[in-house]
């Protein structure tokens, strides 16, 4: 038995459950790998960056690496291919696209329509195997029920941008004639695609400039004002990427896989905290949409800086925005609304709330005595008057009518200081 199979199934039906797929499915994976590598990681000297992974064997079929013995440039980066958990949602991200709960069908059936092999029967042959790895893994585990999931959208024009952007919290005009404006439909939509306009510090061209650019026409699908507004100028195919390269992506044809964001900034004067963090809860927002991780989002500068010497957006390393990113997916559904702010009005409130708090507790001179005295002092000195004045009244309004005449008693004596 491979050393680490149960390690390497816990992160397979982690990544299962995290993306909503059903037992059939996991069990499927669990199959699929058995047969692909018997749950040995292995790395590639056709694939020389796998050999800086952790691996057990190194193997010689093609490029094929790790677990699915997933192939560049087919499968992701090959960090992902590499990760149990990484790889297995690549996996499970093709198999989902196919109605795999359909018995029809055997299950070894989708496992070979994922993985394309030279030998197709011998996926059903693991079958049992995996049940029971399953059975024993998944049940060594107690977590709540697969949760529902969320509807992606990886397929077809994204004509639900503005409505994402808004339920995250953010602002996203619509500039006229969106829904009809395009080079064309989507077909799979691979990730998000970051750029900088390039309009000078203090300028402020809008989103025209985007959606009728005088040479490019949608020159992209969304535009990012300097204050972390969104504008939707196109849902079909923007003229954004141009010629380049990025593992995953065919050469020099992006444009009809990636949704871009250009984002008004000369790339030097640096980035507000309204605008990049509109750009990165926006970013995060659509990747939840189409069922992706921060894996999925380059700049320019990745896909376009060797063939045209791209190195838009400036000033912004994409691997801290990748993170940055990843941690707004992560916390899906865990946002309160303090964390639906922008980040500089978070910190705004942050600040006030801490102003609000050094006033309550803070001592200053008492204004009678000259004796330290905080706020909160005053508040609870105030209720205790307010205490002892109410049950004074209380008892005044209480006297019997045997009593009355020192009442009368009192009220004269009052009057007679309040005359003098």
């Amino acid at each position: 038995m491979a050393p680490k199979r149960d390690e390497y199934a816990r992160e397979i039906l982690r990544a299962g459950r995290d993306m909503g797929i059903q037992p059939k499915g996991i069990v499927i994976a669990f199959a699929t790998v058995s047969v692909e590598c018997d749950w040995y990681m292995y790395a590639n000297r056709g694939d020389p960056q796998s050999l800086n992974f952790p691996h057990e064997r190194v193997g010689s079929d093609a490029n094929s690496v790790g677990l699915f013995q997933q192939r560049a440039p087919w499968w992701g980066t090959v960090a992902q291919r590499m990760s149990p958990y990484e790889s297995a949602k690549m996996f499970f991200a093709e198999l989902d696209k196919l109605n795999y709960l359909d018995s029809s069908r055997s299950p070894g059936w989708y496992a070979q329509a994922v993985q394309k092999s030279a030998y197709p029967d011998r996926y059903d042959q693991r079958m049992g195997e995996a049940q029971q790895l399953y059975d024993r893994i998944a049940g060594q585990q107690t977590s709540s029920p697969v949760p529902p999931r969320q509807e992606v959208h990886t397929v077809g024009d994204p004509i639900w941008l503005a409505d994402v952007l808004r339920a995250a919290g953010l602002k996203c005009d619509i500039y006229p004639g969106a829904f009809n404006r395009g080079k064309g439909d989507f077909g799979e939509i691979w990730g998000v695609m970051w750029h900088h306009t390039g309009a000078p510090a203090g300028s402020a061209p809008g989103p025209r400039a985007i959606a009728e650019h005088p040479t490019l026409g949608l020159a992209s699908q969304l535009h990012l004002d300097r204050n972390g507004k969104f504008t939707l100028c196109g849902v079909g195919i923007a003229w954004h990427a141009g010629v380049g390269s990025y593992p995953g992506l065919p050469t020099n044809d992006a444009n009809r896989l990636m949704i871009g964001i250009e984002a008004e900034n000369s790339g030097t004067e640096g980035w507000s905290p309204a605008q990049y963090g509109a750009y990165v809860r926006g970013t995060a927002a659509i990747l939840r949409k189409l069922g992706r991780d921060s894996s999925r989002v380059l700049g320019h500068k990745d896909w376009a800086g060797k063939a045209q010497g791209k190195w838009d957006p400036g000033g912004i390393d994409m691997d801290s925005a990748r993170r940055d990113v990843q941690q707004h997916i992560n916390h899906q559904g865990s946002e309160g609304l303090f964390d639906m702010l922008p980040q500089h009005e978070q910190e705004e409130m942050r600040d006030k709330i801490r102003d609000l708090w050094n006033f309550l507790i803070d001592p200053k001179p008492s204004l009678v005595d000259g004796k330290p005295f905080s706020a909160a002092s005053l508040l609870f000195t105030a209720d205790r008057h307010s205490f002892t004045a109410a049950s004074r009244t209380a008892k005044l309004l209480d006297l019997s009518e045997a009593e009355s005449d020192k009442l009368d008693e009192v009220l004269a004596i009052l009057k007679g200081k309040a005359g003098n």
